[in-house]
């Protein structure tokens, strides 16, 4: 599943090389989730997954459940998995959303907000998580290491 929005305005998302129709002027997100004013939509359904959204960080799939990591404009964090919006455990203010339920501290961190758990340190950028079929990986560059 992908979103689109087209030159018109219109938004759909193509599933199993069909296009469905979506509310138009929303913006595309990920699968067939759209953003519009803030809010998270799922399709054509208008009830909001999330509200106050600032930042959307990169979808994750593992081909059943997917995770979005969100800031919100009151600078709080949460992740979208699998349409529940969940508040994010051990993220510090100013971080960024990026893949999955990660999110890039101010400090060069890499923590998992669903967990609270730091994975990595002196980040410098984060790639989009990607699942083999049986492990997830998340590429990183790291900032050189002195000895």
């Amino acid at each position: 599943m992908f979103p689109i929005l087209k030159n018109d305005g219109l938004c759909s998302w193509v599933q199993n090389d069909t296009e469905i129709l979506a509310p138009s002027g929303r913006n595309p997100v990920a699968g067939n989730l759209f953003e519009d004013g803030g809010s998270i939509f799922h399709g054509n359904d208008s009830a909001a997954l999330a509200q106050d959204v600032k930042t959307v960080g990169a979808s994750y799939s593992d081909g059943t459940d997917y995770r979005i990591p969100l800031e919100k404009n009151d600078g709080s964090f949460t992740y979208l998995q699998s349409g529940t919006e969940t508040t994010a455990r051990g993220v510090p203010s100013g971080s960024k959303p990026e893949c999955s339920s990660y999110f890039h501290t101010t400090d060069n961190r890499l923590v998992d907000g669903a967990s609270g758990t730091e994975l990595a340190k002196e980040v410098e950028k984060v790639g989009r998580s990607a699942y083999n079929g049986s492990v997830e990986r998340t590429p990183l560059t790291i900032t050189s290491r002195t000895c």
